[in-house]
């Protein structure tokens, strides 16, 4: 895994919330179809465990495309 490349982006507040419910209304889904949720699992515990940063949380202005 030494090849692993990450990638970082910026989000607002209400970004990640959306993104959180989004990953857990999918994970819901495959429980309820009987699916495993492990990748969802990790990516959700990520998000969660994410420090808050001014990177993290970036202004409007930062990303939006003009």
């Amino acid at each position: 895994m030494e090849d692993t490349k990450y990638k970082e982006i910026k989000i607002d507040r209400f970004q990640y919330g959306l993104l959180l419910h989004l990953l857990n209304e999918e994970r819901n889904l495959r429980i309820k179809d009987g699916k495993p949720t492990d990748d969802l699992d990790i990516i959700i515990i990520k998000l969660i465990d994410s420090k808050e940063r001014k990177l993290l949380f970036a202004k409007k202005e930062e990303y939006e495309v003009r």
